[in-house]
């Protein structure tokens, strides 16, 4: 599983943190990502997504999950 969570730090910045879940349960943060200057569209945000996926192969990922952000749920809608 990968696991997104996006936020905005007290001083404006914008970040997104992409976490791996394995099936044994155990996390892994892959990465986190300075998006202060982009504009998070649902087509961004999936694109972002899809190369975390093609990092280790897609099909070993059974889910993606994140917020309810209407980017982030349409942005999951564009990868499935």
């Amino acid at each position: 599983m990968i696991a997104i969570d996006s936020w905005t730090s007290n001083h404006s910045y914008s970040y997104f943190a992409f976490i791996i879940v394995t099936s044994s349960k155990k996390q892994y943060v892959h990465s986190i990502k300075n998006y202060s200057s982009k504009s998070h569209t649902a087509l961004f945000t999936s694109d972002e997504i899809e190369k975390v996926l093609e990092d280790f192969g897609a099909a070993k990922f059974a889910a993606v999950v994140s917020n309810s952000a209407s980017a982030m749920s349409l942005a999951k809608q564009y990868i499935f």
